[in-house]
């Protein structure tokens, strides 16, 4: 065996592995990181920038978290902490939209010390038994999960699993809660009801709480011994919380709040003990807010006026996940269980959801995984014409485009995951976003491949892959549908931009007044403006020689990116937020970079470790890179020529006239006028 196969043997902490410009691998070398950069990293030293108090406060209790998790986790657990290696690193999704490219992402994270992966995998085993012990189909069948299926999964530490160590928590970092959160993937009931105790309301919980919030309440959820609920949606909202009909009325006698309203599709919600109530303020106290009305409030089981039934509609996908309606009948909750700031609730709804999207991507990989492996069997056994299914070009065609974006999500959710484990100040906002929305494109593409090659035989609604169908669709509802990522990705990725170089964009919106401005704009675009290869950041240096072809298109896909994003700032200026579909487009050609970048990093640490199929991952980063050049080549050329043809003037036409309409009102085909 050689030397390269044993190091695949050795965990090694994150990204210590790096290769050389000649594919290389240099062992033992000191790890690259931004905080203490090579000189080939292309992105600058970040700049500490003027900071509101109230962002400063949390910030100095993160760090007072972050030293006494790392005091407590030895002593609790024998086993070595990651808060350790924590560095300061920059945005990495973000600074794609500036054509920066964060190099050591492209040894892939490898964040768990040998203790940690041992341990972590002894745990995975011990769920996987349990699992394999239990009829996972009674819980669709009889739209309950039975306790005698999640109690064993408590015990085995499958609740708390991001809190910290000193609280009560696991102190699991997002590696290890999200292949924890893999394991339950078998049925999508189970594994959402343990997403929503360990993520959402007791991530906003963790990040806005006040310190007495946070000592009353996290403990308790910590340990299982309370489970806490989200109350978003009603009849009038969905995934936006600031459209909810729910209000909050201030009472001048009491000085508490009154909350009126009713929740649907609240999950957990008959064994919820504590509920995050998202409500829109009302009443003479709105004058004095500022912008949003929405606030969220902690409202506990037991306040009078609360009652708990059940959804009166029944799930279509995730038949066994515990709905409900929570009715709000003029509570009364003290301004102590506010959570954040009046006003905020916006910014405490961000907060729940930025990190806990790219866990939920990991479960839509582990049910696209058995899927695809179900189907493949399938295909392998159907005989057509004395011929077996897996045997024709197109068959295998469609298996190799559906492992390809299962790779490609599996590797975007662990980059995602590893990035936010080693990041001083976590900022995961939009990785988390772009990973959601492959996982929401990803399930789509596999689903209808799958359902073709099974045929007449995926019909019955019992069968799995009907199954998993509603299941992936009600989780994209429930997690963010597509077209409201996109908005979250572009509009991030616009102001990260219009912070760092608003000001020369500005300079080249009026550029008879600054000519040397728009003559260096224009020498430094000449070549991407006439679709000529060039690599100035010679990405292919940081992988194996095997990736260089990726690694250069994925360099090209990054300068079309950061090139359509200064022409439209440049066309829109202040305005780009108006252009949806500009901005949609801007998303698209950013998620497709970041898929790249994922695809070759892992390829790059699989071949380089020696992993098993090594020259497969090698193919199918080939083939991610390959689809995703060609659409972002698509979407870049539809950015520029927007500005001219603008080809949504059309859409919007056709869609203002329909609407006008209210219904579809083209004459039927075969329709004659008769005089």
């Amino acid at each position: 065996m050689t030397a390269m196969s044993w190091s695949s043997r050795i965990r090694m902490p994150l990204w210590r592995l790096t290769t050389s410009t000649n594919g290389a691998v240099v062992l033992g070398q000191v790890r690259t990181f931004p905080g203490r950069r090579s000189a080939s990293h292309s992105s600058p030293a970040i700049t500490q920038e003027p900071q509101q108090l109230e962002v400063d406060k949390k910030l100095e209790r993160r760090a007072r978290e972050l030293q006494e998790e790392l005091r407590v986790s030895t002593a609790q657990t024998g086993l070595s902490s990651v808060e350790d290696s924590r560095v300061d690193m920059p945005p990495v999704a973000k600074d794609l939209f500036l054509g920066k490219f964060c190099t050591t992402i492209l040894n892939y994270p490898d964040v768990l010390e040998n203790d940690r992966y041992f341990a972590l995998e002894k745990r995975c085993e011990k769920v996987q038994q349990h699992l394999k012990a239990q009829d996972l189909s009674t819980i669709d069948r009889e739209r309950r999960i039975d306790e005698q299926i999640t109690g064993p999964l408590r015990d085995l530490g499958l609740v708390g699993m991001r809190g910290h160590l000193h609280q009560g928590g696991q102190g699991l970092c997002y590696t290890e809660t999200m292949k924890l959160m893999e394991e339950l993937g078998d049925n999508s009931s189970l594994s959402e009801t343990f997403a929503n105790v360990n993520g959402y309301a007791l991530t906003a919980l963790q990040k806005c709480g006040s310190d007495e919030q946070i000592a009353t309440y996290l403990p308790r959820l910590l340990s299982g011994e309370w489970t806490a609920a989200v109350c978003m949606a009603d009849d009038f909202c969905g995934v936006d919380p600031t459209s909810t009909r729910t209000k909050a009325v201030f009472d001048t006698t009491t000085e508490n709040y009154i909350l009126s309203g009713t929740k649907t599709w609240v999950t957990n919600a008959s064994k919820a003990n504590l509920f995050l109530v998202f409500a829109n303020l009302a009443g003479k106290e709105v004058a004095g807010v500022v912008g949003s009305h929405l606030t969220a409030f902690l409202v506990e089981k037991d306040s009078p006026g609360l009652v708990v039934s059940e959804q009166a509609n029944k799930n279509p996908g995730m038949k066994g996940l515990d709905t409900g309606s929570v009715t709000l009948d003029s509570i009364q909750i003290s301004p102590k269980y506010i959570l954040g700031e009046l006003g905020e609730g916006s910014q405490v709804y961000s907060e729940m959801v930025a990190t806990d999207r790219c866990l939920g991507s990991a479960k839509v990989a582990s049910i696209l995984r058995k899927l695809l492996n179900n189907t493949m069997e399938y295909t392998m056994k159907r005989k057509i014409h004395g011929k077996a299914l897996a045997e024709f070009d197109m068959t295998k065609y469609k298996i190799s485009q559906m492992a390809i974006k299962l790779y490609t999500l599996e590797a975007m959710a662990y980059m995602t995951a590893g990035i936010g484990d080693v990041q001083t100040k976590e900022e995961l906002i939009v990785e988390s976003a772009m990973t959601k929305l492959y996982a929401n494109e990803a399930a789509k593409f596999i689903v209808e491949n799958c359902r073709t090659l099974w045929g007449t035989n995926a019909y019955a609604e019992d069968h799995p892959i009907h199954v998993m169908a509603a299941d992936l669709h009600a989780m994209e509802l429930w997690e963010g549908p597509s077209d409201l990522l996109k908005m979250i990705i572009g509009l991030e990725g616009i102001i990260h931009v219009g912070k760092a170089q608003g000001n020369t964009l500005s300079k080249l919106r009026i550029p008879q007044y600054n000519v040397w401005t728009l003559l260096g704009y224009r020498w430094r675009t000449r070549k991407i403006r006439n679709n000529k290869e060039h690599f100035p950041l010679k990405l292919e240096n940081h992988v194996h020689q095997s990736l260089v072809k990726p690694a250069q298109d994925m360099e090209t896909a990054l300068l079309h990116l950061q090139y359509s994003v200064e022409r439209a700032m440049i066309h829109h200026g202040l305005n780009i937020g108006i252009k949806e579909m500009d901005v949609i487009r801007l998303a698209e050609i950013a998620t497709d970079v970041y898929a790249m970048a994922s695809a070759v990093g892992r390829a790059n640490r699989a071949y380089c470790h020696g992993h098993a199929h090594g020259d497969l991952e090698l193919n199918l980063a080939f083939g991610a890179a390959f689809e995703a050049k060609r659409r972002i080549t698509q979407w870049s050329e539809d950015v520029r020529t927007a500005f001219f043809s603008d080809p949504d003037n059309y859409g919007n036409m056709v869609g203002e006239y329909l609407l006008q309409e209210g219904k579809y009102v083209p004459a039927h085909p075969i329709d004659r006028t008769v005089f």
